[in-house]
C-alpha cells in the first residue's frame, strides 16, 4: 500500500498536497514527589474524521509516563517513555515504542499587568516501530511555548488563559523510512483552571508535514484537541507547558 501511495504521488506533475481533519482527546496527570521532582502520565486518543486524497483513515491510542527534575528557577529535565498503537483501514497496524529526554528553559520572564514566561523545550526521541519487522528512528524536536493569562495576573484557580506554541520536528537518523518525518506544529487554544486540581483546555492545532522519501509531497492536518489535566498543583502543570 505504501508503494502505491508513493507511485501515485510521483506521477503528479507538481508538488502533491493533501489535507485532513482530526480529533484528539487527552488526559494528563502530574503529581509532585518533592520540591524538585514530579512524575507524570498521559493517555491520548486520536482519530481522523476527514481524510485527504492520499490518506488512510486511522485510530490511534498512546500512553506515556516519565519523571521531571527542576534544576533551579529556569531549567527542567525530563526523562520519559511511551507506547503508541495505530490502526488503519487498509494499511497494516503499527506499534511504536518511544523514549525521550528533554530540557526546558523558561526565559525570558516579563512582568507587568500580567506575568508572561516563554518556554523553550529541546527534545531528543528514540523511536522503534513494529509492523512486519522492527525499524528504528532518531528525531529531534524544539518547541517555543507561551501562556497568556486573560483575566488574572498569572494562571491560578479561576483563571482563563490562552496556550500558544510552535514546534519543529526533524529526523536525525535511523532506518525507519516513513513518507512523513519532518514536520511543524502550530497551536492556539483556550484553557480554564477549574480549581486547584483540575483544568480544561480546547486547542486548535495545525500540522504541516513534508516527505523525506525523495518525492514532492506535503500533508497538512487541522486538529481539535480537548485536554483534561489534574495535579496536586495546577499552576505547575500550566507552567510546564
Amino acid at each position: 500500500m505504501r508503494l502505491a501511495i508513493l507511485a501515485a504521488i510521483a506521477l503528479c506533475p507538481a508538488v502533491a498536497w493533501t489535507e485532513d481533519s482530526e480529533i484528539w482527546l487527552r488526559y494528563d496527570l502530574k503529581q509532585g514527589i518533592d520540591e524538585n521532582r514530579r512524575w507524570f502520565g498521559a493517555l491520548r486518543y486520536r482519530t481522523d474524521y476527514e481524510s485527504g486524497s492520499f490518506s488512510d483513515r486511522f485510530d490511534k491510542l498512546d500512553a506515556r509516563a516519565g519523571m521531571v527534575w527542576q534544576l533551579g528557577d529556569r531549567y527542567r529535565v525530563e526523562v520519559a517513555g511511551g507506547a503508541f498503537y495505530s490502526s488503519f483501514d487498509t494499511l497494516d497496524d503499527l506499534f511504536e515504542a518511544r523514549a525521550w529526554q528533554a530540557l526546558t528553559l523558561d526565559w525570558p520572564e516579563i512582568r507587568g499587568d500580567k506575568r508572561y514566561v516563554f518556554h523553550h523545550r529541546f527534545m531528543l526521541e528514540q523511536r522503534g516501530f513494529k509492523a512486519d519487522s522492527w525499524s528504528l528512528s532518531l528525531r529531534g524536536r524544539y518547541r517555543l511555548a507561551f501562556t497568556w493569562p486573560i483575566n488574572r495576573y498569572s494562571v491560578d484557580s479561576g483563571a482563563f488563559y490562552m496556550p500558544l506554541s510552535v514546534e519543529a520536528f526533524a529526523k536525525l537518523g535511523g532506518n525507519e523510512d516513513r513518507v512523513f518525518s519532518d514536520q511543524a506544529r502550530y497551536t492556539i487554544g483556550i484553557g480554564h483552571v477549574l480549581n486547584n486540581n483540575w483544568t480544561l483546555e480546547a486547542r486548535y492545532i495545525r500540522e504541516d508535514r513534508r516527505d523525506v522519501a525523495g518525492v514532492d509531497f506535503e500533508r497538512s492536518s487541522n486538529i481539535l484537541e480537548l485536554r483534561l489535566r489534574s495535579a496536586a498543583r495546577i499552576v505547575d502543570i500550566v507552567k510546564a507547558r
